[in-house]
């Protein structure tokens, strides 16, 4: 109902456009105000006299006469254009049809149209229809445009992958551990940072060397273990010099180079080379102690602080007591691998002869599995004559005690004498034979 009403106002509206525009040649013929005037003084008059005889002539000095007699001759009719007609009847029926194309919900937001007046009488207002139910689905979609569609892109064609480098230039292939021998530990191969740029001058440079897979021993040997050993006749006779350093549990000292290895190679076994021990005691991380980086302490290893050597702990036996002794091993918590005490306790040898630093040493301590000057061992080395020991000793302040720190000594302990002790190293080919 509301679409109706409100196409038959449009209509109107375009009707009374279109009269206005015809009107207007003969609105131009409207006289002047004077003149409307006098015609509405005389109204009356004419139309009651306009059916009974002809307008009589006017008297000679009848103005208003004359001039309403003028005035009559000036209102005649102006001929319409006929194109001009028929072009504002064509817009007014574009009008209409603009309006019949509105969506619904458009029209029922503009005002309600009125029908048209009647001759006389004022309009009634138009009634309020009850508005449609409004539809609560949700629309479908309009269509997306083909340009704003994405254009779906082509997966990249797969470059292959290159080869992964090597972990280290001429490295073997990294041995897997296998069930270490008893007391034990397996180290894992690979490259690792040995040295450092900040530590004293024989620990220079640092550099990226590789140690294939091996085991070490959990403790250093007792003085148990080497007595036994002495007592089977496998080891030289060699030991402690100073009393209170012989229990049970405490590390040999007092041991040459040449005792350790006697030792080692009777327990199918071989005394460790520094890069051996130096990947056990600092792993791959670079680390300055066996547990990290925090700062020794005695609860973490035995050395010399503030309240003394060996933490404190005194000879009980002999003279001397402020020197201390080497504890127990295993006195304190295991560090890396689950090794116990290879950062203080006691100095342990290497199998390597001793460089001013890892510069001097050169190629025979860089690459894979360096060995050090003349690949270690017992013959004699032209301009090395001492070995050396890692890890330092209750006896010696924190600067001694670290997994970088190099001390050298000759190999046969005498006529210079100190109390040094080791531990024992295994290839996985030695391992394999311990296990049968």
């Amino acid at each position: 109902m509301g679409d109706r009403r409100m196409i038959r106002a449009i209509r109107l509206i375009a009707t009374c456009a279109l009269g206005l525009v015809l009107a207007a040649p003969v609105l131009a013929a409207t006289p002047t105000p004077g003149h409307a005037a006098s015609r509405s003084r005389h109204s009356k008059a004419h139309a009651h006299k306009a059916g009974k005889a002809k307008a009589r002539p006017c008297k000679a000095r009848d103005r208003a006469c004359k001039a309403r007699a003028a005035a009559a001759a000036n209102l005649k009719v102006l001929p319409v254009d006929p194109a001009r007609k028929a072009q504002v009847q064509a817009q007014a029926q574009a009008v209409v049809n603009s309006q019949k194309a509105v969506p619904a919900a458009v029209r029922l937001a503009t005002p309600a149209s009125v029908d048209a007046p009647a001759a006389v009488d004022a309009p009634a207002p138009a009634p309020v229809d009850t508005p449609a139910p409004v539809d609560t689905r949700t629309p479908a979609p309009a269509p997306v445009p083909a340009a704003l569609v994405p254009v779906p892109v082509p997966e990249p064609v797969p470059v292959p992958a290159a080869a992964a480098p090597a972990p280290f230039s001429g490295a073997p292939a990294v041995l897997p551990c296998s069930s270490p021998p008893p007391g034990m530990a397996c180290i894992p191969g690979g490259p690792f940072l040995r040295g450092s740029d900040q530590g004293p001058a024989p620990a220079r440079p640092a550099s990226t060397v590789f140690a294939q897979t091996l085991y070490m021993d959990l403790n250093e040997v007792t003085v148990a273990e080497y007595r036994a050993c002495m007592k089977a006749g496998d080891c030289p006779e060699a030991g402690p010099r100073y009393v209170d350093y012989d229990r049970p549990r405490q590390p040999i000292t007092g041991v040459s180079w040449f005792d350790a290895v006697a030792y080692c190679k009777a327990h199918g076994r071989h005394l460790p080379t520094e890069a051996e021990w130096e990947k056990a005691a600092r792993g791959t991380d670079g680390r300055l102690y066996s547990w990290g980086d925090e700062p020794i302490t005695c609860a973490r290893a035995v050395y010399m602080d503030k309240s003394g050597r060996s933490c404190g702990v005194l000879k009980t036996r002999g003279g001397h007591p402020e020197k201390g002794r080497p504890l127990e091993v295993g006195s304190r918590p295991a560090g890396l691998y689950g090794l116990y005490d290879m950062i203080g306790n006691s100095w342990e040898w290497t199998a390597d002869w001793f460089s001013e630093s890892w510069d001097d040493c050169g190629a025979a301590c860089a690459g894979v599995d360096p060995r050090g000057p003349c690949g270690g061992g017992a013959t004699p080395c032209p301009g090395h004559n001492r070995k050396v020991v890692r890890g330092g000793s209750w006896y010696w302040p924190a600067e001694y005690n670290t997994t970088v720190y190099r001390r050298a000594h000759i190999p046969a302990n005498q006529p210079e004498f100190h109390h040094f002790g080791f531990r024992c190293a295994a290839s996985p080919a030695e391992a394999a034979a311990l296990a049968r």
